[in-house]
């Protein structure tokens, strides 16, 4: 079975990881990314998704 990622096909630098927004920094889902930049990840979700209440220490959701 091959890769259908377009991003592999193509050679951009990407990953297949789930970008998690929390209220201080940014987390992968994938350990073995070294980057986890936004414009990396297709895949973004705010950290309340998972239950981490790290955004109520602002008085607010994390939705941007």
């Amino acid at each position: 079975m091959g890769n259908d990622c377009r991003e592999c096909l193509a050679g951009r630098e990407h990953c297949h990881g789930t970008l998690i927004r929390h209220a201080t920094y940014w987390q992968c889902t994938d350990p073995d990314c070294s980057h986890p930049e936004s414009l990396l990840h297709a895949l973004h979700i705010d950290c309340d998704a998972i239950g981490c209440p790290c955004g109520e220490q602002f008085g607010h959701p994390m939705a941007v």
